[in-house]
């Protein structure tokens, strides 16, 4: 049941990391108002959704209706946001193109190594297995995923690269 409800939970993930940096946007517009309204907003259609499910799907009801609550929250965000803005939208698409084959191909690396882990450690118990099960998936995958994005030309990854190698 916990796993069911983490994935469920996993839905609407991707949309929480966009949605924050919206709500900053529309900070540094000055404007604290429309993202409350907007929560307030996506507040009631997770209560009335979750009310609504909880006969249906039971306990899950919480995380469906949280999943479509953040959707909801993000997407009348950044239509708003585009609407007072006017443009400035027009890479968003290609770089989350590529955002998402980079995730995929760091998806494909942290298996390949969690399992190769899982042969290499066996049942091992202790601390040092433990860590390195856990630890050097999510290097590999985070080396995987910045080389990937500044192979593929991302802006920001570039940029980023291009700071750490000043500073050293």
């Amino acid at each position: 049941m916990t796993g069911l409800a983490l994935r469920l939970y996993l839905i609407g993930l991707p949309f929480h990391a966009v949605d924050l940096l919206l709500v900053f946007a529309f900070y540094a517009r000055q404007d604290t108002l429309t993202p409350a309204l907007i929560g307030v907003g996506a507040a009631a259609v997770y209560v009335v959704l979750a009310a609504g499910l909880l006969p249906v799907v039971g306990l899950f009801a919480i995380m469906v209706a949280d999943a479509v609550k953040i959707i909801l929250h993000t997407a009348v965000s950044l239509w708003l946001l585009r609407r007072r803005v006017g443009g400035g939208f027009e890479g968003v698409p290609r770089t989350l193109a590529r955002a998402g084959l980079a995730a995929a191909v760091m998806g494909a690396a942290v298996y390949v190594v969690w399992q190769g882990g899982a042969l290499l450690f066996g049942g091992a118990t202790g601390l040092l297995p433990e860590l390195l099960t856990v630890a050097l998936p999510a290097a590999v995958g985070g080396g995987v995923y910045l080389a990937l994005l500044h192979r593929l030309g991302v802006t920001e990854v570039t940029r980023l690269w291009q700071s750490v190698r000043q500073r050293i």
